[in-house]
Formats: C-alpha cells, structure tokens, sequence
C-alpha cells in the first residue's frame, strides 16, 4: 500500500525532505515507524519524542494504516 509521511522540523532535516511517499507492506503506525527507521536509522533519536497524525488526526503507534493515508511525523513543539 502507498502511504505519504509528512516530515517536520529535525526529521525533515534529517530526510532531506518534507514528505515521501513509502509502498509499505506493514499495517500499523509502528510498524511504518519501524520501516522509516530501517531506511533512515538518525530518525532514531527525534522518534523519542514524535506523535503521529494520520489524515490530520492524532494517533497512536497502534492505528491501522491503509492505502492513500497521510501520516505526518510531528515533533513537540516549543516556544512561548
């Protein structure tokens, strides 16, 4: 199934991109967090911190991907 993942602030550095699109062969969040890590092994540290959104609502590691969804990788943010 193709899914786009939407990257942020130190993870879009980290990619050198702000989104890709992935053929992933997983079902869950985690498992597509296990395939981003295995391609791009420096996420590992910002995913520590990360929540995941799929088509613009928050999820947990255990939602249930399917072909054409969005899963944006959100860092915490700052400021004040």
């Amino acid at each position: 199934m193709m899914v786009k993942v939407l990257f942020f602030a130190g993870a879009k550095k980290i990619v050198e991109k702000g989104e890709v699109d992935l053929d992933f062969t997983g079902k869950t969040v985690l498992d597509i967090k296990k395939e981003l890590l295995e391609k791009y092994p420096s996420l590992e540290a910002s995913f520590n911190s990360v929540v995941f959104a799929v088509n613009e609502k928050y999820v947990t590691e255990d939602a249930v991907l399917k072909d054409g969804d969005v899963l944006a990788v959100i860092p915490p943010v700052g400021g004040g």
